[in-house]
């Protein structure tokens, strides 16, 4: 909740309010969105300054309202959040809870967990059955690699000795390696 002590500053469409605790000044911005970004088609900026204009208070005698907005504020970016309504409230001591966006959130939550359960099903039901059988087949590729590699390693050894028994026969009979 905040009191409206200036509604339109030197900044055409900023809305300067207080804070309920009064430790802090909180700018608003108030403009119109039309159809570009955000998506929000808001038109009736003109209608909010002139409401914010009406309820222009002191700090003797504040007057309470409830400002809606969207958005935050980013001092880095020069980003404001954007004022949607402005309603007088019953005091400072007025309760707000934001029903739609508890809902919202919920709902969309609930969306979120949805999606995620149902491609988390999936994949448990046919892409892991599929990925599992590529691994088998892989691993029976590599089996058969690793006994056609044994083979021509027994191939190639049995050669070696074949040449290796060949040049042995060059040499005198008491100095041969292999002797029958």
């Amino acid at each position: 909740m905040i009191a409206v002590f200036e509604a339109v500053a030197a900044r055409i469409g900023a809305l300067d309010t207080v804070a309920k605790l009064g430790a802090y000044l909180k700018a608003i911005q108030e403009a119109d969105t039309n159809w570009g970004y955000p998506p929000y088609l808001k038109f009736d900026s003109g209608n909010i300054t002139a409401n914010a204009q009406g309820l222009v208070s002191t700090e003797a005698q504040p007057i309470w309202v409830v400002v809606t907005h969207y958005g935050w504020r980013i001092e880095l970016l020069s980003m404001f959040p954007n004022a949607v309504g402005i309603r007088r409230a019953t005091g400072p001591d007025e309760t707000l809870i934001p029903w739609f966006n508890i809902v919202f959130l919920t709902a969309l939550g609930a969306l979120f967990w949805t999606i995620f359960n149902f491609l988390r099903r999936l994949r448990r039901r046919h892409v892991d059955p599929v990925i599992d059988d590529l691994e088998d087949r892989f691993s029976s590729a590599v089996d058969s690699a690793d006994a056609g590699a044994d083979a021509a390693r027994h191939h190639a050894t049995g050669l070696y000795e074949r040449l290796q028994r060949w040049l042995d026969t060059w040499r005198p009979k008491d100095k041969r390696r292999y002797r029958k």
